[in-house]
């Protein structure tokens, strides 16, 4: 368990380390717009939407000690593949060449994301909560150091040397990593959750709010999504399927982090065009109010299922 948990942040390292650099150097020396930008950020997690149902149907066939250490390699191949990318002539080229290594990137993001909640689901269904707590600390880790190591390494060394140390350092500590892996699915250690807060940009006297603002954002998402996939495994359950089956994690892995994906690629696409024609003050109170209406939509659907309610309903029929 604590081997996977460091893997997945390494991993998660390599594809939010590019966060801090991407938009000024895509911007300024690239021709790109910020339209663009969120773009192409926001398109790994279209491919996670698109494969994770397609990866976790198929994660019996594909075996997921396999699929998550294939996964993790190939997020260092591909980070390495995305500085290569400077090379490309501005514009359309350089746009296009990043989305070809974002595809690739997602790709290994899918394998790993889906494989670890499927080992994890398949090993612990009674304690699923404490696993997708582990899970959520190690994405919310890699996703918090990655901005902060991707801008020193910037800072040190451009575009190209971030890349290229966070897909090394990956391969690397895969290779360290193998001997062990025969052992890693009896590792179990017991962890509370933190899920840990992305990134926040720097815009002056706000920064300070801001970081307080996603702190609390952070803390909300834990909350919300460590239940979800227990949820998810009690219905199936519920159904008549087998919880410990890897074919029933891997299809429930599939789905979850394919919705997931879908909303932060929403919300990374969008939010780029709106910031860039809105603002960011627009942009973050639009958020909120969606976020406002979606907690009226999910109280009325629990006060609509009441046992009152529900007792009611069959009276009336």
């Amino acid at each position: 368990m604590v081997l996977i948990a460091i893997l997945s942040v390494s991993a998660t390292i390599t594809f939010s380390c590019i966060v801090p650099f991407l938009p000024t150097e895509a911007t300024k020396r690239k021709g790109l717009t910020t339209t663009d930008v969120g773009f192409v950020i926001g398109y790994y997690q279209l491919i996670l939407f698109i494969a994770s149902p397609i990866i976790g149907k198929y994660m019996a066939v594909l075996r997921a000690n396999r699929t998550f250490v294939g996964g993790v390699i190939l997020c260092g191949i591909s980070s390495i593949a995305f500085g290569f990318a400077d090379y490309l002539p501005s514009g359309p080229m350089f746009f296009f060449g990043l989305l070809v290594c974002r595809t690739t990137q997602a790709l290994g993001g899918v394998a790993f994301n889906t494989a670890s909640m499927t080992i994890f689901g398949r090993l612990f269904p009674d304690r699923i909560s404490l696993a997708m707590g582990i899970i959520e600390v190690s994405f919310g880790l890699g996703n918090t150091l990655g901005p902060a190591i991707g801008s020193g390494l910037y800072e040190v060394g451009g575009y190209m040397l971030p890349l290229f140390v966070v897909g090394s350092a990956q391969l690397l500590l895969v290779l360290v990593a193998l001997p062990f892996y025969r052992g890693l699915l009896s590792e179990v250690q017991r962890e509370t959750f933190r899920p840990s807060w992305d990134y926040v940009d720097d815009i002056g006297l706000n920064l300070i709010l801001i970081g307080i603002s996603f702190a609390i954002l952070g803390i909300s998402c834990a909350v919300l999504f460590v239940p979800v996939f227990k949820w998810c495994l009690d219905a199936v359950k519920n159904e008549g399927y087998s919880e410990k089956s890897s074919t029933t994690c891997g299809q429930i892995s599939g789905y979850f982090m394919s919705f997931y994906a879908l909303g932060c690629f929403i919300g990374t696409a969008v939010g780029g065009f709106s910031a860039e024609h809105l603002g960011f003050e627009w942009t973050a109170t639009a958020v909120a109010g969606i976020q406002i209406i979606n907690v009226g939509v999910l109280n009325n659907d629990r006060l609509t299922k009441t046992p009152q309610n529900l007792l009611l309903s069959k009276q009336i029929k």
